[in-house]
C-alpha cells in the first residue's frame, strides 16, 4: 500500500525530505511511521498550482488521471515512465511488463 499526501508546494528535490511524519494503525494496533522522504511532482502552471486547479473533492477523477500519468510508474511501481500510447509503464524488466498500471487502484480524500 502506498500513501500520497497532497501539499500546497511544490516537491522537494531528489534526495531531500520534508519535516514529519506519518503514522499509520493497523486493526490489530501495530503502529508504522513513515518519513515524508519520497515525492512526486504533478505538472504545475507558472503560477506554482496544478493545471488546471480543481477542488479533489468534485475531481477525484481527474487526480486519479494525473497521479497515474505522473506517479506511479516511476515512485509507486519503479517500474519508468508512464506511456500513455501504450497504457503500461515504459520499463519492461523483470515483473514489469507484466504490471497494468491502470489496474492500480487510487483513493482520492480532500481535507478542507
Amino acid at each position: 500500500v502506498t500513501f500520497l499526501y497532497g501539499t500546497y508546494h511544490e516537491s522537494p528535490s531528489s534526495g531531500s525530505s520534508v519535516p514529519g511524519t506519518a503514522y499509520i494503525r493497523t486493526p490489530q494496533g501495530h503502529v508504522h511511521d513513515f518519513a515524508f522522504d519520497s515525492f512526486c511532482a504533478i505538472p504545475v502552471t507558472s503560477s506554482g498550482y496544478p493545471d488546471p486547479i480543481w477542488d479533489l473533492e468534485t475531481n477525484t477523477s481527474y487526480y486519479r488521471e494525473r497521479l497515474l500519468n505522473d506517479c506511479v510508474c516511476e515512485k509507486i511501481l519503479e517500474c519508468g515512465s508512464f506511456d500513455a500510447a501504450t497504457g503500461m509503464c515504459t520499463d519492461t524488466g523483470g515483473d514489469c511488463a507484466t504490471i497494468d498500471p491502470t489496474l492500480t487502484e487510487i483513493e482520492c480524500y480532500g481535507q478542507n
